[in-house]
């Protein structure tokens, strides 16, 4: 085909494996978000602490439970969406 070896492997090989490996790198990107601490000094644990230390005293427990879901939902959805075009992108230039 006259195409290099770098050629080869920018246009056939590489846009076919991101292809095949987006949808689960963005899947384990919001695993690894949903895993990890939520801001990467709050962890999980010390949110729901606080989440109920803070519920006792207001004695609103569902609300912040609500809020801090919301704060997962605010931050991994975005990722997800963003997942979601790159695979869209990605499949229509390779169709």
């Amino acid at each position: 085909m006259g195409m290099t070896r770098f050629q080869v492997m920018r246009r056939v090989i590489y846009s076919q494996a991101v292809q095949k490996m987006l949808p689960p790198i963005g899947s384990m990107l919001i695993y690894l978000n949903k895993d990890t601490s939520l801001v990467s000094v709050i962890g999980v644990t010390e949110l729901f602490n606080v989440s109920q230390s803070v519920g006792a005293r207001l004695f609103r427990n569902i609300e912040i439970l609500i809020f801090i879901a919301a704060l997962y939902l605010i931050v991994n959805i975005p990722l997800a969406v963003i997942s979601e075009r790159l695979h869209k992108k990605c499949a229509d230039q390779n169709s």
